[in-house]
């Protein structure tokens, strides 16, 4: 899975578009359908992963808005 990390998602439409244009045009489409499928899976697990980043993200940011503890700034003091 981690090979079609680097891939963009742009290439994965484009490979969807194409099987199921052969699909159409040849009497093996079940063997296109296959690809879609795969393809598709590879799209839902990077969306999948996005939401879980996004919902980490607002997580942490709630936690540090509430956290009674957090100074409510940071003040820098220079060695002088």
């Amino acid at each position: 899975m981690k090979a079609f990390d680097k891939v963009p998602t742009e290439h994965f439409w484009e490979a969807i578009e194409h099987n199921a244009r052969m699909g159409k045009q040849h009497t093996n489409w079940v063997e296109y359908l296959d690809n879609i499928r795969v393809l598709v899976a590879l799209i839902d697990e990077r969306i999948e992963r996005f939401q879980r980043e996004m919902r980490t993200r607002q997580l942490l940011r709630k936690h540090r808005r509430l956290d009674p503890n957090r100074p409510e700034r940071i003040v820098r003091l220079s060695g002088g």
